[in-house]
């Protein structure tokens, strides 16, 4: 594998790996955490050159919280299809070349990648989504006490949903919401929500033990100065929650 020529090839944004292999990078960045996305190359036992991610692109999609899920994992294929790559079954995007003919190959090899990150970074949950996420596996300890996604009836007559419960179906049940941050901040929009929703269903139901989970982020201390007399207020901060129920 003539690794002097690959690299003049490619403006020597290329690292030997081996003997047989080495390392692209290149000058795009994935959305949302802005690593860079590369290519290793690798030559084959007939001379061919397989371009891969070594299934990085869609790691990094599931590291940051995307589901690849049947329908998702068939757009990716068509859009790596479109752009002349594989998604192979090990979820790695590849391309086999001549030498000759690599610089074409890493053109269409990258912006199937790119694609692929794109896409992947819209499947991403929202923040709001993610914190659920994260608290509802800090509750988990509850077990069967948990429930998820519980409503209650408020005093205005409106059905009032709410992230988790405890004992739901007791008069002092545990009625418990979240506010999670969104670009290192707490938004007041959600933080007034809560407290809306608190005050209704505390009218409704007194005995109700209510309880806000905040993400740890900028505001977080005035917004639990505001819900403080509407509910218990939690500050998370990636240690388990002191809650006893």
């Amino acid at each position: 594998m003539n690794h002097e020529t690959i690299a003049h090839a490619l403006c020597g944004r290329y690292t030997p790996l081996s003997d047989r292999s080495g390392y692209v990078e290149s000058v795009y960045a994935c959305r949302g955490d802005g690593g860079m996305l590369g290519a290793y190359i690798v030559e084959q036992h007939d001379g061919q050159l397989l371009v891969t991610d070594d299934g990085d692109t869609l790691f990094n999609a599931l590291a940051t919280g995307s589901v690849a899920n049947s329908s998702r994992m068939k757009s990716y294929r068509r859009l790596v299809e479109a752009n002349g790559a594989r998604l192979n079954a090990s979820g790695e995007i590849v391309i086999e070349t001549r030498p000759d003919l690599l610089t074409p190959a890493l053109s269409r090899y990258f912006r199937a990648t790119l694609a692929v990150s794109d896409l992947a970074y819209k499947h991403r949950p929202s923040d709001s989504e993610r914190f659920v996420r994260t608290i509802g596996e800090d509750l988990a300890r509850f077990g069967k006490r948990l429930t998820s996604r519980p409503t209650l009836t408020g005093l205005s007559g409106h059905q009032l949903a709410f992230h988790f419960g405890i004992d739901v179906a007791k008069e002092d049940a545990v009625m418990i919401h979240t506010v999670a941050a969104t670009d290192g901040g707490l938004k007041w929009g959600d933080v007034y929500e809560a407290g809306g929703k608190f005050k209704d269903a505390k009218s409704a139901r007194d005995k109700l033990r209510l309880v806000a989970v905040l993400e740890d982020a900028r505001d977080v201390d005035k917004a639990a100065s505001f819900l403080a007399d509407l509910a218990d207020v939690l500050v998370y901060r990636g240690e388990p929650l002191p809650l006893a129920a």
